[in-house]
Order: C-alpha cells, then structure tokens, then sequence
C-alpha cells in the first residue's frame, strides 16, 4: 500500500471521530437548548436539605394565628445570584439572625406576619430575589402541673399540646383526683376553671385545652382527700419493696396514695402460703405499726409472712393437712390408753 493511500485512510479515519463526537454532543442537548460548557454557580454550591422532625397535630397549623415564639424552626431558601438555604431558630428573646441580613425581631408576630418580616429584611439585602420561607419545627416549652397527679411537677409541651397529654406525661391522675375541678393560670393572671370529666363525656375540647409557656394547671384532689394529702405527697422517688409471700416478690415504683393493701395488690396478692395476719412494715429502719389501709412512703419494705400451716407442713394441700392432723391425733390417741 502506497504512502498516499495510507494518508487518506487516516484522514478518513479522523473524520469519522469528529462526526461522532459531534452526533454524541447533538444528543446529549435537548432541542432548544444552548450547547454551553458554562454550568450556573448554583450548580457548583452544595446542596443542603431542609430536614424537619414529624410533628403530628390535629389540623393544619393556621398562619394568621399561630404566635411565633423562642424554639420556633424556620427554613430559608434565597434564590438570587446564589442560592442559599438556611435553617434560622428564634432565640429566647424572640428574634432570629440571618447571615449577610442581621437580626429581625418576630416577638409577639404571628407566622404569616413573620414571613412577611423576614422576607422584607431579606430583600433589602438581595434585591430581586426569589424568597420561601417555611415553618420546620414548632417550638416546645416547660409547663408546671401541681396537686393530685402521679409525678407533679414540670413537663416538656408544644403549643398543641392538650391537657390529656400533659396529664399523660405527669404519670396520669391520682386516684384521689377531682376530674371535675381543674385549674389553669396564665402568666397574665387569667384563671380558668375546667372539668376534664366533661371533656370524656362529651369530646368538648374546650374542657381539653391547649396552653401557652407561663400557664400553671393546677389538679385538685377530691374534698375528702384534701386535707389527706400532705401524707402522701412527696418529691422523693424510691420504690417500696414487697416480699416474702407474695405472687411477685420486688420493687415497685412509689404511686401517691396508695396502700399497703394496694401495693400487695400490685405484687400478685399473697400467696396460699402467706397471712395478712403477719405483715411487716419497715419504714427508715424502723418496725412500724401495719394498717392495710395506711398510705405507704418511698422506700417503705412490706414483708408478707408465711401462714401457720405452712410453717408446719409446708406445701402439702389442705387434704394432705388433714390427714397428717388426724393421723398424729389418732397416734396420741393410741399412745395414751
């Protein structure tokens, strides 16, 4: 093969890829598209997702009376000649502070009116931007709960919160608890008074209500159990121990107002073996005086003892007793003509 054949199978040959790349090209780009080697600087910047925790309510939160406060979550998307996206929190003064913005008081707005706000201070600072604004997380706040439930004190709620939760998260009533005669106190002073009994019977969530940070609710305790209360109520959290005889020997969480008949209860009730007869209470070290119906105290040891027969025939069944019982007579019998 001549010089110049093998010039033009090699020229033929850098043709053909240069039509191939130029149909791979062509395909790659839609119709109407600019074959641009230039990507947007959006491209470039990292992309970072606006994750929220699942909040589960009733309804729809309602903008225009939802009262933005200290905890509330906002997600930011800035379009412009960046794209931004920014989580911003409202700190405990009620504001938030946005980089490259500054700081934008929300206190006391409502959330359609801090979308407005902030999307106002975003635009003095990027002009023509493409703004969205977003509620991520609602915000959580203490709430003191007193009187008659398992565990007063204060409990973490959100603004939708109900009483049934906050009851739920106090360890439920106690058993001395007047359903019908609850309190609530704002921080303005405001008193209300509610019957959570209504709300059972008749779904009236106005005796089921939502609260705001500072509110007090106060649970009162039955009038007969009223001025009873100072005797079991308490801020100490040991468990009362019940052993010996019983169906489920062990520790068992301290509940207000219970008995030390109650608490045998929660421990299986006595064994066929044991005795109400012989029960010990031990209360700081100290024998005390048993009254099944006296209230217990943290750290108090109930010990159920064993019963007569059981002590001397051990676990033979009450037939087996007898017989035993007739035979040593019938032995005595014997032995004495």
């Amino acid at each position: 093969m001549g010089t110049k054949s093998i010039k033009l199978i090699l020229l033929l040959c850098c043709f053909s890829g240069f039509l191939l790349a130029q149909g791979a090209s062509g395909a790659a780009t839609r119709f109407g598209q600019y074959d641009s080697q230039v990507s947007s600087l959006s491209d470039k910047l990292p992309i970072t997702s606006l994750e929220a925790e699942q909040i589960v309510l009733e309804r729809p939160i309602d903008p225009e009376k939802y009262m933005v406060g200290p905890g509330d979550k906002f997600g930011i998307n800035i379009v412009s000649t960046e794209n931004l996206v920014l989580t911003v929190i409202v700190g405990p003064i009620g504001d938030i502070l946005i980089p490259s913005v500054g700081v934008i008081d929300l206190g006391e707005q409502t959330l359609s009116n801090s979308f407005m706000l902030i999307s106002n201070a975003i635009r003095e600072s990027y002009k023509n931007a493409l703004i969205n604004i977003t509620l991520l997380e609602i915000r959580s706040f203490k709430l003191q709960v007193t009187g008659a439930v398992n565990n007063p004190g204060f409990v973490v709620v959100n603004p939708f919160d109900r009483l049934s939760d906050v009851i739920n998260l106090a360890a439920g009533f106690s058993k001395y608890a007047d359903e019908k005669n609850i309190v609530i106190k704002s921080q303005s002073g405001e008193v209300k008074e509610i019957s959570f009994q209504n709300y059972l019977l008749t779904g009236g969530l106005e005796n089921n209500p939502s609260f705001k940070a500072g509110d007090l609710i106060l649970i009162n305790y039955l009038p007969e159990f009223q001025d009873k209360a100072e005797q079991f109520t308490t801020g100490l959290a040991s468990a009362v121990f019940v052993t010996g005889y019983v169906k489920l020997p062990g520790a068992y969480k301290y509940i207000p107002g219970f008995s030390i008949d109650e608490c045998i209860g929660l421990a299986g009730g006595i064994l066929e073996s044991g005795t109400k007869d012989k029960i010990k209470l031990i209360r700081n070290g100290e024998l005390m005086k048993v009254d099944l119906h006296n209230y217990v105290k943290p750290g108090d040891q109930i010990y159920i003892s064993e019963n007569l027969r059981y002590q001397f025939f051990g676990g033979q069944s009450i037939i087996n007793t007898i017989t035993n019982i007739a035979t040593l007579y019938l032995t005595y019998i014997a032995a004495t003509k």
